[in-house]
C-alpha cells in the first residue's frame, strides 16, 4: 500500500457498524486505525468521537459532546480517549466496541484495542463519571453515522486537531467548525461528500486500497497536517469489503453452507427433498414448501403445461409439475421456493399446484450423482451424470411423441439418455449415429433420474449437456490401488481421491466400509474400460448409500479385483480418515 506520510498522521481504513447474533446484535462494531509514516506514533492525545460537536471538549469543556445531557434518553454515541501507547510504522489497531464480540468475530480476529473494561488495552472514557463509552450497546449507527479521529493536549487554550474523519449516509452529522473561535473554516457540511451505500452485516466500509484521500484539500483545514479532513471525497477513497463469508453452519440445516465461517443465524430447517423421497408415504398429499435449484427449465419437456425440475442441499431432485402454465417460466439456475402438494404419479415424485416465489438467478447447479444404473426409486428427480460408450442410437416419432434415445454402456451398465424433441430437436442429436458401439469415443450426459417401469433412465433437457471425447483405449496389466494420504472434511464439500488400474477382462469392486466393518456405500462396481491412461482417479465425497455424510472417524476403502476367465480374486485395502471440522 502507499499511503501519505506526514507526521502523526494515521487514517481510519476500516469501519463495521452491524453484525452479530440475536442476543448481540451488535458486536460486530468496530473500527481499524492505520500508521502510514515512517515512525511510531504515540497515542495518548488521540481521541475517537461519532459526534460532530467533539470540538467542544476544547471550546466549552464539554467532556462527553455525545452524552446529550439532560434529554433524558439513552446515549448512543461516544467518545473515547486512547491510553498510552504507540502504534508502530505500518501497523494496524482493531478497536472492538463490545465485549461480545467473539460472538460475530470468533477465533477469527484479537482486538488490539476495546472499548469497554479498564484493562491496559481498554480505551479511556473522556469525561469523570466515565460515561462517555454511551449506555446502549448499539455505539455506531448503521444506516448514517460519523466518525472522527482527532489529536488534542487537553487544554483550553490548544485548538483540537483533526486526524482522519468519514462520514455516510447522510449529512446530518456532518462536522462544521466554521466561525468557531481558533479554527479554520471546514467545507460546509450541504457541500461534503459522504460515502452513500450502507454496508450491510458481514460487510465493513474500507478504505480504498491506495489509502489515497481523494478530493482532500492540503492547506487551510483544521487537520493535524493543515489538511481539511472535511473535503475529502469519500464515495472515491471507501468502499464496502465483505468481511468473510456469512451463512449457515449448521450441518443439519437445509440451506447449511459448507463455505461459511460465520453464522449469519438464518439457518432454516425446511423439509427437504431427501425427506420427501425417503418417506413417501408420510409426505404423500401433504403441503410442503421446499427451496431449490432449478435444474431442467420449464416450457422444455411439456409445452402447454408446467414441468420442470429442483434439487436442493440434500443432493435429491424433484419434479415440479402443473396442469397448465404458470405465468412465470422458471430457467435453469433459478434459485426459488416452491409450497404445494406432494403427489406420486407412476414412478415420480411431483410436487403439484405449486406456488412460487423466484429467491434468486444464475446460481450453479449441484453436483450431478454419479449413474450407477441400479438406482432406486427414491433417486428420480435428481441430477446424474453418465459416462461410456454410446451402444444404441434410436429415434422415435409417431403422432405427438417425438424423442431421440441414446444409450450409454459404462462397464456392465446400460442408461438410457431420452432426448424429448421440445428440448432438443432430434436434428441436433442426428450425428451421434455416427459414433455407435465406436469404443473410441466416450460420451458424458447431464440428465435427471427419471424411471420406466421401474429401470432408471436420463430425462435431458439441453444440447449442451452432452459432451463427446476421443480416447485411446488404454490396455492395463497390473494392478494398482493408492489413495492420498490425508483427512478429509465432507461437510467442508471436500473429497478424498484414489486411483486404481486392473488388468484387462477383470471385473472390479471398490466399497467403503467403517473400521467395525460395516458397509457403508459403494463407489464403483463393473469391468473398467481405461482411455489415454492406464489407471482412473476418481474421489469420494463421504456420503453413504443413503447419500448422508459419514461421521468423522476411520473408514476402509476396499478394492477387489476379479478374474472373469478363472474366479481368481485380489483385493487391496487403505485407510480412509474423516476428520472433525474446527469452527
Amino acid at each position: 500500500m502507499v499511503f501519505a506520510q506526514e507526521a502523526d498522521h494515521l487514517l481510519l481504513t476500516q469501519i463495521v457498524t452491524q453484525g452479530g447474533p440475536v442476543s448481540s446484535p451488535d458486536a460486530a462494531e468496530s473500527f481499524s486505525i492505520y500508521n502510514p509514516t515512517n515512525s511510531p506514533i504515540n497515542l495518548r492525545d488521540y481521541y475517537i468521537c461519532d459526534d460532530e460537536n467533539y470540538y467542544k471538549m476544547q471550546t466549552v469543556g464539554d467532556m462527553s459532546p455525545a452524552s446529550h445531557h439532560g434529554l433524558g434518553y439513552p446515549t448512543v454515541g461516544f467518545s473515547a480517549r486512547f491510553p498510552d501507547r504507540s502504534i508502530d510504522p505500518g501497523d494496524t489497531l482493531m478497536i472492538v466496541l463490545h465485549e461480545n464480540y467473539s460472538t460475530f468475530y470468533g477465533n477469527n480476529i484479537v482486538p488490539d484495542l476495546m472499548m469497554f473494561g479498564n484493562s491496559e488495552n481498554s480505551l479511556l472514557p473522556t469525561d469523570e463519571n466515565g460515561d462517555s463509552f454511551g449506555t446502549q450497546s448499539n455505539k455506531i449507527e448503521e444506516v448514517a453515522e460519523m466518525l472522527i479521529l482527532f489529536s488534542w493536549d487537553g487544554t483550553t487554550e490548544s485548538v483540537i486537531q483533526d486526524i482522519d474523519y468519514f462520514l455516510w449516509g447522510d449529512n446530518q452529522s456532518a462536522i462544521d467548525k466554521s466561525d468557531i473561535d481558533g479554527y479554520n473554516n471546514d467545507t460546509p457540511a450541504a457541500d461534503q461528500l459522504f460515502f452513500k451505500n450502507e454496508a450491510p452485516e458481514g460487510s465493513a466500509y474500507s478504505r480504498i486500497a491506495s489509502g489515497e484521500e481523494k478530493g482532500e484539500i492540503s492547506t487551510g483545514g483544521n487537520g493535524i497536517n493543515k489538511d481539511d479532513e472535511t473535503s475529502e471525497d469519500f464515495r472515491k477513497s471507501w468502499e464496502i469489503i465483505e468481511l468473510f463469508n456469512m451463512g449457515c453452519t449448521d450441518e443439519a440445516a437445509s440451506n447449511y453452507d459448507p463455505d461459511a465461517e460465520i453464522d449469519d443465524e438464518n439457518c432454516e430447517y425446511l423439509i427437504t427433498i431427501y425427506d420427501i423421497q425417503e418417506d413417501l408415504d408420510q409426505y404423500n398429499g401433504q403441503e410442503v414448501t421446499l427451496k431449490g435449484v432449478v435444474t431442467i427449465g420449464d416450457d422444455l419437456l411439456f409445452p402447454g403445461k408446467t414441468k420442470f425440475y429442483i434439487q436442493d442441499n440434500s443432493g435429491r431432485g424433484i419434479q415440479v409439475y402443473n396442469s397448465s402454465e404458470l405465468s412465470a417460466t422458471y430457467n435453469r439456475g433459478d434459485y426459488i421456493e416452491v409450497t404445494g402438494e406432494i403427489e406420486k404419479y407412476e414412478d415420480d415424485v411431483e410436487i403439484t399446484n405449486p406456488t412460487i416465489t423466484l429467491l434468486d438467478t444464475d446460481n450453479e447447479i449441484p453436483e450431478p450423482h454419479i449413474m450407477s444404473g441400479n438406482e432406486s426409486l427414491t433417486m428420480n428427480g435428481t441430477l446424474a451424470k453418465v459416462t461410456g460408450i454410446l451402444t444404441d442410437y434410436w429415434h422415435y416419432e409417431e403422432g405427438t411423441t417425438h424423442f431421440t434415445k441414446l444409450t450409454i454402456s459404462n462397464d456392465d451398465t446400460d442408461v438410457d439418455a431420452m432426448f424429448w424433441n421440445s428440448a432438443v430437436p432430434a436434428s441436433s442429436l442426428a450425428e451421434y449415429e455416427l459414433y455407435e458401439n465406436d469404443v473410441s469415443f466416450s460420451f458424458e450426459i447431464y440428465g435427471i433420474i427419471t424411471f420406466y417401469e421401474g429401470t432408471p433412465q436420463f430425462t435431458c433437457g439441453y444440447l449442451e449437456d452432452v459432451t463427446v471425447s476421443e480416447h485411446e483405449i488404454v490396455i492395463s496389466e497390473q494392478l494398482v490401488f493408492e489413495v492420498a494420504p490425508h483427512p478429509f472434511i465432507p461437510s467442508r464439500g471436500e473429497k478424498i481421491s484414489y486411483t486404481y488400474s486392473v488388468p484387462n477382462n477383470f471385473r472390479c469392486v471398490i466399497r467403503i466400509f467403517d473400521i467395525s466393518g460395516r458397509f457403508i456405500t459403494t463407489l464403483y462396481e463393473g469391468m473398467p474400460v481405461f482411455f489415454d491412461l492406464p489407471e482412473k482417479t476418481e474421489t469420494w465425497d463421504g456420503r453413504n448409500q443413503l447419500n448422508q455424510l459419514s461421521p468423522p472417524g476411520v473408514y476402509l476403502i476396499h478394492l477387489e479385483a476379479t478374474e472373469v476367465s478363472s474366479g481368481k480374486s485380489y483385493e487391496e485395502i487403505a485407510p480412509i480418515v474423516i476428520g472433525v471440522s474446527v469452527k
